[in-house]
């Protein structure tokens, strides 16, 4: 479980979703197939859509809104500042502005248009690529979860808290993908960015509250003795 890695497995999964991310971005600048794909999973979910369906998931991807996540961030950093947990107040801030000024600079750089083959649900205007409701949700949530499952000694406990972290953002995904706003790709780039920068966060709040020597100053240190 992401909340329980060590240090260099942090480093490990922000590098590995690093690399992801990457790969997905040159497929969809270069990639016909991936295109192809693409056009077909949205024509899979459209055909799932009814009234029912339409409404639950424009609720649910309301969850993932960056307005919504940005506004509850601020109103959490308050909390945080006025009960003095400073290093909680850096993570939120400092996550969530990071990732998603993140999101809009890559999707300055792909300028993806939205999928437009078949009719969305919703009207979305900025680029498609990479999804910032799935980027953001797996941020956001992830550290709220993150929190929870550290204050929790209970080893089934944190695995619970994981488990409904998971479905929260798996079913933001799928909103953006039932509602015909965003590409498999997008989606999924979108998780591999939040994972990049929910480990990056993780890792530097564990430095930022451990009293022990960083695992990268240790090995800097024994290279130098050689």
């Amino acid at each position: 479980m992401l909340f329980n890695l060590s240090q260099k497995k942090l480093v490990f999964a922000s590098l590995f979703s690093a690399a992801i991310l990457i790969l997905l971005t040159w497929l969809v600048k270069t990639s016909p197939a991936l295109q192809n794909f693409d056009n077909q999973a949205l024509a899979f979910f459209a055909q799932a859509r009814c009234p029912f369906s339409n409404a639950f998931f424009r609720a649910i991807t309301f969850l993932g809104d960056e307005k919504t996540l940005i506004t509850t961030t601020v109103l959490l950093s308050v909390v945080f500042y006025f009960y003095k947990k400073m290093a909680y107040y850096v993570l939120f801030i400092g996550m969530m502005i990071g990732s998603s000024a993140f999101v809009y600079l890559l999707k300055d750089f792909v300028m993806r248009p939205r999928p437009s083959l078949i009719a969305p649900v919703i009207t979305e205007t900025s680029a498609s690529f990479p999804s910032g409701h799935a980027a953001l949700s797996v941020v956001f949530y992830g550290l709220i979860a993150y929190l929870f499952a550290r204050r929790s000694k209970n080893e089934q406990t944190q695995k619970n808290i994981a488990a409904v972290w998971i479905l929260v953002f798996i079913l933001i995904g799928s909103s953006r993908l039932h509602l015909g706003v965003h590409f498999v790709s997008d989606v999924i780039a979108g998780y591999a960015t939040g994972f990049f920068w929910l480990s990056l966060g993780i890792l530097l709040f564990e430095q930022l509250i451990s009293e022990e020597t960083p695992w990268w100053k240790k090995c800097w240190n024994k290279m130098k003795q050689r």
